[in-house]
Formats: structure tokens, C-alpha cells, sequence
């Protein structure tokens, strides 16, 4: 059985990057007594897999990795009862960090495609320290736009697009806080920090390069429908 696990990270959490989150849970899993499915061969490793990785210095409230596993008894304890999605919650926060915190699980339908595929949309909140530029003004720009033309930087080459193709949402509350959905994935992934800069040069206003200048959470990761990762299962 595959089940998908949403967790947040916050904190002092937010500088550990993704590989050691990988490391992390894989370490909660054996320590919370969890009947998980290894792979076979000369190294087997538990069968874990996670969605879109976070950038280094950003929090969450929308993480998510799916885990196979043999059965939802604790281990060697097979006379026990099976968990539920609270009780296996419970479980794994008991042995977690304070600052990661597995808020739902779900259990997902057989052939159900792997968390990173299923990325299609991000919903992210930035709150800005810095004052230079007007957000109310400045994101109302960007939707009267009918084009923004950029040049992204992939892998191999920098090319043109039309960043309103990606931006699905773009919102200010206030003078100091937007609400983005952009576009991510493993076609086409927008950052938070390049619709930023957009906003800056499209008002002619020198981006402040300094991390600490926004504050950038990630709500929640979304599939092709726009609903949260966590609606591809049931509760259990």
C-alpha cells in the first residue's frame, strides 16, 4: 500500500536542504516502528519518494513524499491493532523535530502516479522587509499586463517566455504580503524569488538581493486540478 504524507517546516528547519530531509524521514520512519517497504538488491533503501523539493531558506505548510509500506501494523507487533491516518500521524510526530510536523496522511488508490509527478501548481505567501516598492500597485500591474516577456535560465540554455502563461494568481493583501500560484513542476517550474525580481524591474526599482528582505512560505502544492496533493487519497 502507498500512502502520501504532508508535512510542514518552519524554523531553524527551513536551512536544512532536501537531501537531509530525505535522510530525516527515512531515520522517523524506523524510529516510529514503521512497516515499510525496502527495495531489493545489494543496497535496499525503504520505497520512499518526494515531491517537489524546497528551496533552502523557505517554510512550508505543503510538503509531500509518498511511502510504501507492508502493512500498517507497528513492526514486530502483529497482534496489534492497524493505524489509523491520526494514529500513524501521532506516531511519526512523536519521534519528529519540532519544527517538522506531518499534518495529514492519505491513503493513495493502486497506480496512483508518484508525488513529483503530480505537481502542477504552488501556492506560495511572501511577506517583504523591504519598503522600496509599492505590491498593491505593483502586482496590479502585472494582471493589466497582456504580456510579461522574460528570459528564464534552464539547465542547458536561457530562454523567452511569457511569465503570464505561468502565473496563475497574483495578489497583495497588503503593502507587505502577496499570494502567488504559479506554475511548477517538472515542465516548467516558476520561483517565487523570479516573479520578485518581474515585479521589481517591470517598476524600475533595483531588487533587493538579501534573503532576509522576504519572507517566502509555501502553502500547499497542487496537482492538474489545482487542489491540494493530499486530494489524490482517502483518509484511512
Amino acid at each position: 500500500m502507498k500512502l502520501r504524507v504532508k508535512f510542514s517546516k518552519h524554523g531553524a528547519m527551513k536551512f536544512i536542504g532536501h537531501l537531509d530531509v530525505m535522510r530525516y524521514f527515512q531515520k522517523v520512519m524506523r524510529r516510529a516502528d514503521i512497516d515499510v517497504t525496502y527495495s531489493e538488491g545489494f543496497s535496499p533503501h525503504q520505497k520512499m519518494s518526494f515531491a517537489q523539493p524546497l528551496g533552502v531558506g523557505l517554510t512550508s505548510d505543503g510538503e509531500y513524499f509518498d511511502i510504501e509500506l507492508n502493512s500498517l501494523k507497528p513492526l514486530g507487533d502483529k497482534t496489534a491493532p492497524d493505524f489509523t491516518a491520526e494514529t500513524l500521524k501521532q506516531k511519526l510526530n512523536e519521534v519528529s523535530a519540532i519544527d517538522i510536523l506531518v499534518t495529514d496522511i492519505v491513503l493513495l488508490p493502486e497506480g496512483a502516479g508518484k508525488a513529483m509527478a503530480e505537481v502542477c501548481g504552488a501556492d506560495y505567501t511572501v511577506r517583504s522587509l523591504d519598503t522600496s516598492l509599492d505590491l498593491i500597485s505593483a502586482c496590479e500591474r502585472f494582471n493589466k499586463a497582456d504580456t510579461v516577456k522574460i528570459e528564464k535560465e534552464t539547465k542547458k540554455s536561457v530562454k523567452e517566455i511569457d511569465l503570464k502563461d505561468f502565473v496563475y494568481k497574483l495578489d497583495a493583501t497588503d503593502k507587505s504580503t502577496i499570494k502567488m500560484r504559479l506554475c511548477a513542476g517538472s515542465g516548467t517550474n516558476i520561483k517565487p524569488t523570479l516573479l520578485l525580481k518581474t515585479l521589481y524591474e517591470m517598476n524600475g526599482i533595483s531588487y533587493p538581493e538579501e534573503r532576509s528582505a522576504f519572507e517566502i512560505n509555501r502553502v500547499d502544492l497542487l496537482n492538474k486540478y489545482m487542489k491540494s496533493l493530499s486530494s489524490d487519497g482517502k483518509i484511512f
